[in-house]
């Protein structure tokens, strides 16, 4: 359940309800009679090192926060085209580091159609957060993809792009646009999925000091997970961040860069048709030569999620 505010804001929907719409892709799993999606999810998370990487803070300080996450999607039939309106709101709320209290809510509109053989898929989001209960950062996302099932195989390949438009509120130096090219491939086992990605992203700032050229690498395995009576789903999940920033930061008279490694573990516990119950362990190795960039940070966590 942890993200930071940059995948709250952008991730949280490229990944789950972008990932979520190709998963049904891929699967060509009808949902004809369904109108509606509503999901809600609150849980309690332990963080060892509080952190901002947006505006490259890191608190230092453990803390543990209350995290709920409300979402509501309507969902059109529009002559073979699947468009989807959602509505989502997420809210931090930190014991002690209330400045790192953050609040998002985000409006989407994505749409999905296949295409002789092709799944195409567009969206736009918007988003506006708060940090500390102040005004912090607009979000405008667009992206497109076109996915297919290699014929004979269980892998689905989906090239996308994307761009963003980051406002800042209070760190106007940071306003942003970003451009980048994903491919995802997805291999559909009879029960565990596999997952690997490659992202190349490029950010043009205001400021010169952050614009920078990224290489980002993923790879995700999930497969169910059972102990004794007990049902579950098991997934773990890797990412590599390869960020180099095209000008020198004057702090440190050189070009900054960073190295990320995220590894996330997490088990989902089935608790009735629509209830589940989520562990997870995250754990951050960020490498800079910009010292508030690098630190290392463990987070785990647990919630209660419910969907229909």
């Amino acid at each position: 359940m942890h993200r930071t505010i940059f995948q709250k804001l952008s991730l949280q929907v490229s990944a789950s309800l972008l990932l979520a719409l190709l998963f049904n892709c891929a699967q060509a799993e009808e949902e004809s009679n369904k109108t509606w999606k509503i999901s809600a999810e609150i849980g309690w998370q332990n963080d060892d090192n509080v952190t901002t990487s947006e505006t490259d803070n890191n608190s230092g300080l453990s803390d543990d926060a209350l995290q709920t996450d409300i979402g509501i999607v309507k969902i059109f039939d529009l002559n073979g085209t699947e468009i989807e309106a959602g509505y989502d709101y997420s809210k931090t709320k930190y014991n002690s580091l209330s400045s790192f209290d953050m609040t998002s809510h985000s409006l989407s509109l994505s749409g999905t159609k296949e295409l002789e053989s092709i799944n195409l898929m567009g969206l736009y989001l918007y988003s506006e957060s708060q940090l500390g209960g102040s005004d912090f950062l607009h979000l405008s996302n667009v992206y497109f993809s076109a996915g297919k099932l290699i014929e004979n195989t269980k892998w689905y390949l989906n090239p996308a792009i994307n761009y963003q438009s980051k406002n800042f509120i209070s760190a106007n130096t940071r306003d942003a646009e970003q451009y980048a090219f994903d491919m995802m491939a997805l291999h559909l086992g009879e029960s565990s999925k596999f997952k690997f990605g490659f992202r190349l992203e490029s950010e043009n700032t205001t400021g010169d000091e952050t614009d920078y050229l990224a290489k980002i690498y993923s790879a995700s395995f999930k497969t169910p997970w059972n102990v004794g009576s007990i049902k579950s789903e098991f997934e773990i999940a890797h990412k590599f961040t390869d960020k180099n920033f095209d000008n020198e930061t004057s702090s440190i008279s050189t070009k900054r860069w960073d190295d990320r490694n995220q590894t996330d573990l997490k088990v989902t516990i089935p608790l009735d048709t629509n209830l589940d119950a989520k562990i997870y362990y995250t754990y951050v190795d960020a490498q800079s030569n910009l010292s508030s960039s690098d630190y290392v940070e463990n987070i785990i966590g647990a919630s209660l999620a419910y969907s229909f």
